[in-house]
């Protein structure tokens, strides 16, 4: 009785060390050679981001989950950020003007 469930338990060691070992993976190397990270057939360095749910809209006025917001920010990127002092500084633009009477603004890319 003694043998069989030291069998028994020497057994289910065995198969649940064999079973760690098959969930192993490398991770350290891509199917192309290159080391870490997912690349793309151009050798560029390229993250896939899955979400739960599809965005609604484009239109960041429309956004009313947090999904689609977070998709969004990941999407685009504002043409002004505020600083520390919360004053706008440029962000996607690299310089802007504002017209005497302040009704017209122009960014340049």
């Amino acid at each position: 009785m003694k043998t069989t469930k030291k069998l028994a338990a020497a057994l289910l060691a065995l198969v649940m060390l064999l079973s760690m070992a098959a969930c192993g993976n490398n991770t350290d190397a891509n199917p192309d050679g290159s080391e870490g990270g997912n690349a793309d057939a151009s050798g560029e360095k390229v993250i896939n981001i899955a979400q739960p749910v599809e965005m609604d809209t484009l239109d960041i006025g429309n956004m009313g989950d947090g999904y689609t917001v977070s998709m969004a920010t990941g999407l685009m990127e504002p043409l002004f950020r505020q600083d520390e002092n919360g004053t706008p500084q440029p962000a996607t633009c690299e310089s802007y003007t504002v017209s005497e009477d302040g009704l017209t603004d122009v960014q340049r890319l």
